[in-house]
């Protein structure tokens, strides 16, 4: 399996909760029923939700380039270097969390 966060056991719960149904040949079908307090995903929203995810990491990354421009290195690298670890700390909860 090339990506941990999508193994079969994740497919399995969608099924449990009523998303999808397994399919006879080992695959997954559509989306038989949905329930009634999940909302429907739009292409605005997806929009929306990108640009707020790009506005809050170039205001981050905006925030480290100008401290480490202006002589700030030594609360600069920190700061690159704690994020890092934050990134990989979350990737590792996303593929092994239950």
């Amino acid at each position: 399996m090339a990506n941990p966060a999508f193994n079969e056991n994740t497919y399995e719960k969608f099924a449990q909760d009523g998303y999808m149904a397994p399919e006879a040949g080992g695959g997954y079908a559509q989306a038989q029923a949905v329930p009634q307090q999940a909302q429907v995903m739009t292409v605005e929203g997806t929009i929306n939700k990108t640009l707020i995810l790009f506005a809050l990491m170039l205001a981050g990354a905006a925030f480290t380039w100008t401290a480490l421009l202006s002589g700030g290195a030594a609360f600069a690298f920190p700061l690159a270097i704690g994020g890092a670890i934050g990134a990989f700390i979350v990737g590792l909860v996303t593929c092994f969390r239950p």
